[in-house]
């Protein structure tokens, strides 16, 4: 029968010193790459909300507080329009207005260039703008009404003037007519007498009466409408025309009789001239009125000015609260960022000391110091002839093999010495 052979022992696995010491290295190198990449994703962060703040959130805030003063600029053009009082004033002061606009619009496309939602805001301030223009067009009207009324008031004079030169020639010659009958009435008896009384009756004394009535009613109708140039209500100016369409009446009227009397055409041109400046939408008292309406307007204007800059203020406080927040809440997670950073980069730095301190102690101190003094304590010993010295040969990395070979070198000793013995002993 043949022998069966004892199987062989499988080796182990080999890992070498170097293989552990590599590997430990490449734990804490790992471990440096991690802590590296948190402190340059936090340092990015960090570096991205800066310049987010910088670029951006600042540069609105500042965009939005200019506006805001240019705001204020342009609501405190608006009432300056109420004390313009001539085109070329007007002129100067558009002008200086629309610079002021066109910098508001500039700051509100600038601002929508920063990512931020302008909308709001660009319509609070073309209702602004809108009001202010619309201000800017009732100033034209004003002015306007100013001249017509300027012009209407100048002619009201030359009109006046020629009823002056065309009635007091008639009121005169009644004056003469009068005093002349009387003084016939002394001569005169019988029907000449008669005829003459009855004629300074109908005629002379009418025509004298008549022509001082005629120029009262019309002094009064001048200083109405002279008035009526300084009315600022609209009742006041109702009471008015009611006043001088009263007036006009009862100059018509006596007109009529004065023409049954004495047909004059001059006088009666000069006293319809003089009504027609108070009459008719191009008349004085309607002038008043349309200049009223649009005063009345400018005021309500005014207000509505006021109530779009409030408006625009409130957009604009928004814009500033809402880049403000913006930027507090950058702030607050890149704090956060930088804690939760803190604390891997603690973890982190923490792991490599605890691998290191691992290696050392329970490692380098225990597998390959402390084996590598016994080896040098049991070489050293068979190197002073103690055969006897155990060597740990355990293990399977070159520590190991080094053992092995003291190992052998100590049996090949023993042997040679056992041989030695052997001789002698022969």
């Amino acid at each position: 029968m043949s022998k069966t052979g004892k199987p062989a022992r499988q080796k182990g696995s080999r890992i070498g010193i170097a293989a552990r010491i590599y590997a430990a290295l490449g734990v804490l190198t790992v471990l440096t790459i991690a802590a590296s990449l948190v402190a340059w994703f936090s340092y990015g962060r960090v570096g991205s909300t800066v310049a987010d703040m910088v670029e951006r959130k600042m540069p609105v805030v500042e965009l939005a507080l200019e506006l805001s003063q240019a705001a204020t600029a342009s609501t405190a053009l608006a009432p300056r329009f109420m004390e313009v009082q001539s085109v070329r004033e007007r002129a100067a002061l558009t002008g200086e207005f629309d610079k002021v606009e066109a910098r508001q619009f500039d700051l509100v496309r600038k601002i929508g260039e920063g990512n931020v939602d302008n909308k709001k805001a660009q319509a609070a301030l073309d209702a602004l703008s809108r009001q202010i223009n619309d201000l800017n067009d009732l100033t034209g009207e004003r002015l306007r009404n100013n001249a017509e009324a300027a012009a209407v008031l100048e002619k009201l004079g030359k009109a006046y003037e020629a009823f002056v030169k065309a009635a007091s020639g008639e009121a005169e010659q009644a004056k003469f007519a009068v005093t002349f009958g009387l003084d016939d009435l002394a001569v005169l008896s019988g029907e000449a007498l008669t005829g003459a009384v009855k004629t300074l009756m109908d005629r002379d004394f009418a025509i004298f009466d008549l022509a001082r009535t005629l120029q009262a009613n019309v002094n009064e109708m001048v200083g109405v409408l002279r008035e009526v140039a300084q009315i600022n209500d609209k009742e006041k100016l109702s009471l008015a025309r009611e006043r001088f369409n009263g007036i006009a009446y009862r100059l018509r009227t006596l007109l009529a009789d004065a023409e049954k009397i004495t047909p004059n055409k001059a006088r009666a041109k000069t006293v319809e001239d003089l009504i027609a400046i108070g009459e008719g939408s191009d008349g004085l008292i309607d002038i008043r009125n349309r200049d009223i309406t649009t005063r009345e307007t400018i005021t309500r204007g005014l207000k509505e000015v006021d109530q779009a800059a409030a408006q625009l203020r409130r957009e604009v406080d928004g814009l500033v609260q809402g880049a403000r927040g913006e930027a507090q809440a950058a702030v607050g997670s890149t704090k956060e960022l930088i804690e939760t950073s803190k604390l891997w980069l603690g973890v982190i730095g923490l792991g490599s000391l605890v691998v290191a301190l691992a290696l050392a102690l329970f490692y380098v101190r225990r597998q390959i110091v402390g084996r590598l003094n016994k080896l040098w304590a049991a070489t050293k010993a068979i190197a002073d002839g103690e055969l006897e010295t155990a060597v740990d040969t355990k293990g399977n990395d070159e520590i190991a093999d080094i053992s092995k070979s003291v190992l052998l070198f100590r049996d090949n000793a023993v042997a040679l010495r056992a041989a030695e013995l052997a001789k002698v002993e022969d």
